[in-house]
């Protein structure tokens, strides 16, 4: 029979009778929810956003990401980055909090502590990062060939977020009228 709580037990056999033993039960650390907050960087004109329980996240280079892990009977967390970088966070009531901001991919796993037991099996995720383009121009110029007085610009120019603006500077030497 699996024992869900605790109890005491004894044996009887061949006309002997132990004495009481009592057996508890050790309740295993369990995440019950996670939250995570991205705060995107300034230049995507991404809204941040909020999002429960998904773990493989795709983000933009630079975006920080904050973890809110709600777990029971959870004494601390260790969040593995990339087999190599561990972060212990400790509990305040069953609350956890990391906040992390990433250049490239990483891939992260949960551990779940108690001073009885690790968690049944760690949770591994994946962040998946956009790396931010530089922005393109491709211009050229047509000159004026019958007056020589004025010069076209034209071309393109374009970034993986958008163009906001373009100037041109320029500097006039050597003019003749």
């Amino acid at each position: 029979e699996k024992i869900q709580s605790d109890k005491k037990v004894y044996f009887e056999g061949s006309g002997f009778t132990s004495d009481e033993i009592q057996i508890s039960v050790v309740l295993r650390p369990n995440l019950k929810n996670f939250n995570i907050e991205l705060d995107y960087p300034a230049y995507t004109g991404r809204q941040d956003e909020r999002i429960s329980n998904i773990g493989n996240l795709e983000i933009p280079e630079g975006t920080y990401v904050s973890w809110l892990f709600n777990s029971l009977n959870t004494e601390s967390i260790e969040v593995i980055f990339n087999e190599q970088d561990r972060v212990s966070i400790e509990s305040e009531d069953d609350l956890f909090k990391l906040r992390k901001r990433f250049f490239r991919n990483s891939q992260y796993e949960i551990v779940l502590r108690n001073d009885y037991s690790q968690g049944k099996d760690p949770l591994v995720y994946n962040i998946q990062v956009i790396e931010d383009q530089y922005p393109t121009i491709v211009a050229g110029n047509l000159a004026d060939t019958s007056t020589y007085r004025t010069i076209n610009m034209a071309g393109n120019i374009g970034d993986d977020y958008g163009i906001t603006k373009l100037l041109l500077k320029y500097h006039l030497e050597n003019t003749i009228d």
